[in-house]
């Protein structure tokens, strides 16, 4: 076993200055390779390393400890801070996104860093001699510690292949359409709710395709008549169609319109929509959207059997709350 004496802290320097050199290249448009290979380091040795000489600064006498020793338990400890950091993340208004992930992570390091410096400093001022680390020889090694040698060895093998395998993954893009309805003056609130039989009223419909490739869209508008009951056995709402009016169909088929994220939202299509009722009673005025050719329905034909499948196949539904009076 050989020694390298440390008069200097520069263990600690080295991963403070390697910590914030890392910055310009996670925000620079590298290799993604690249960005994993330098990061790895910080993530998943750094952390940990700096808080073990945050709490322990010794490495003297009983308290010693050799490389192989160090090196396994700052990675089991940088895992442990960068997930509970993570978690943190995620449940504070800061988020958990890059910018915070690597301003938390930094700020980790250096109170850590900081203060293995100040106490290495005391320690070896009360001791009056520099500290030591021990380089450990395979072969002074047992049989146990040549086992465990090899799992850590294999262990930070497989997670920067798992790294780069899942770097070289494609990124699943998530698919999904913008389905709404606007009240009068295009808003979220204005909807029309109690209207006079005959009184016509309008709408807006609007769709935006995120599905990252065309679709052919069919639009359903239904009058549906309901009753809610509680199931006091089965513990359930029951919903019992009493009525199910066909009255309009509208298709349109519409390219995907993902954009940048941080670009400003905008409508893909819309589509007024006036209707009256000439009945009295409460309503709901139903949308169901389908994304796979839909049967052709007698407008204005009662259809109640088929209300609880057509509902329930539709891709997405959207309804409005009706009371029709004289």
């Amino acid at each position: 076993m050989s020694t390298i004496t440390i008069k200097f802290p520069l263990d600690i320097l080295l991963c403070l200055f390697y910590s914030f050199l890392l910055i310009p290249f996670i925000y620079l448009n590298i290799n993604d390779i690249l960005q994993m290979i330098l990061a790895l380091p910080f993530l998943i040795f750094i952390p940990g390393y700096l808080f073990l000489l945050f709490i322990a600064p010794s490495h003297l006498a009983k308290a010693e400890m050799d490389a192989i020793h160090k090196l396994a338990i700052s990675i089991g400890l940088s895992i442990a801070i960068v997930s509970l950091d993570g978690i943190f993340l995620f449940y504070t208004p800061f988020g958990f996104h890059l910018n915070s992930i690597v301003a938390s992570l930094l700020l980790i390091v250096t109170i850590c860093g900081s203060v293995a410096i100040y106490r290495r400093k005391r320690l070896q001022q009360q001791n009056k001699y520099a500290l030591t680390l021990s380089i450990p020889s395979i072969e002074s090694k047992s049989r146990m510690d040549k086992i465990l040698i090899f799992i850590l060895a294999c262990a930070i093998i497989l997670t920067v292949f798992t790294a780069a395998f899942i770097s070289f993954l494609p990124i699943k893009q998530e698919s999904f359409t913008e389905f709404y309805i606007l009240g009068a003056s295009a808003s979220t609130i204005h909807y029309p709710k109690n209207l006079i039989r005959g009184e016509n009223a309008t709408v807006t419909i609007g769709l935006v395709n995120h599905e990252h490739k065309t679709i052919d869209y069919t639009i359903e508008i239904w009058l549906v008549n309901q009753t809610l009951t509680y199931d006091n056995t089965s513990k359930t709402m029951n919903t019992t169609y009493h009525e199910m009016l066909f009255l309009n169909k509208t298709t349109v088929t519409l390219n995907d319109n993902t954009t940048d994220e941080n670009l400003t939202w905008q409508s893909q299509w819309t589509q007024n929509y006036t209707f009256n009722i000439n009945k009295t009673g409460q309503f709901t005025l139903m949308f169901l959207l389908f994304t796979s050719p839909a049967p052709a329905y007698v407008p204005f034909q009662d259809y109640p059997e088929i209300a609880e499948s057509e509902i329930q196949n539709a891709y997405q539904s959207l309804y409005i709350w009706l009371n029709i009076h004289k």
